[in-house]
Parts: C-alpha cells; sequence; structure tokens
C-alpha cells in the first residue's frame, strides 16, 4: 500500500536528486519496499506528535466552534481509494458542518513548539512552509 509516509520518502529523494544527480537512491528504494516494523521505536519527534495529537484536536474543535455551525470531527483513520487499492490514507479526520463542504483534517504537533503556549505554537511555521 502506498501511504503519505513512502509517498514523501520518495518525494523527498526526488527532490535531492534534482540538486545532486550523482545521490545514491539504493537506501531509498529499500526503505519504500520494506513492510513497517511496528515494534521499532518512533523517533522523539513522532512520539511528541502522537502523544499531544487528541488535545490539539480538542484545542482545534473549540477554535472551529466559534465561526463552524453544527460543527462534527469525524474520525475515519485508514482510507483505501476506491479506484486504486494500493493507494490509501490515514486521515485525522474529516470535519463537517453546516455552514461548509467536509474538510480533510491533519493534525500536526511540531516538537520544536512544545515550549510554546498553545497560541504561539499553533503560528509556528511548518517545513512544507518555509
Amino acid at each position: 500500500m502506498l501511504t503519505w509516509t513512502k509517498t514523501k520518502l520518495i518525494y523527498t529523494r526526488e527532490k535531492s536528486l534534482d540538486k545532486n544527480p550523482k545521490t545514491d537512491v539504493i537506501t531509498t528504494i529499500r526503505n519504500f519496499l520494506r513492510k513497517t516494523k511496528p515494534w521499532v521505536k518512533a523517533p522523539i519527534q513522532v512520539q511528541y506528535g502522537m502523544e499531544k495529537e487528541k488535545e490539539a484536536k480538542c484545542r482545534n474543535a473549540i477554535l472551529l466552534e466559534k465561526s463552524h455551525h453544527g460543527l462534527s470531527l469525524e474520525q475515519i483513520g485508514l482510507t483505501v481509494s476506491t479506484r486504486h487499492a494500493w493507494l490509501g490514507a490515514s486521515l485525522d479526520g474529516i470535519r463537517k458542518c453546516n455552514c461548509c463542504k467536509p474538510t480533510v483534517v491533519e493534525i500536526k504537533c511540531p516538537i520544536n513548539g512544545k515550549d510554546l503556549d498553545p497560541k504561539s505554537a499553533f503560528l509556528l511555521r511548518t517545513l512544507e512552509e518555509i
């Protein structure tokens, strides 16, 4: 199954190749093809994000309730494409309300914001924005 993690792995390697065509891609291919080992300890940044995700979802819902009517956050987990069974995404949720179309929700809890107050951490720029 092709998940976002593996898609990002290929995307970032492609960017490296654009900068340096002599970059070795063998390790990337091995990582892409290997099965995920659930017992492997996640990096501290990933652990932090997983620990804070539930709290972040609650805070996000409180903020959104002020500007959206009939708000609900549907937890759906892994979603597999009906057209391409090899393509899947593990969404943090789908936001539904009476005033907007359904929207995908993706929660990020960057570790570089762990010592900030929530409002400042919320305004942190992500790596994709830099």
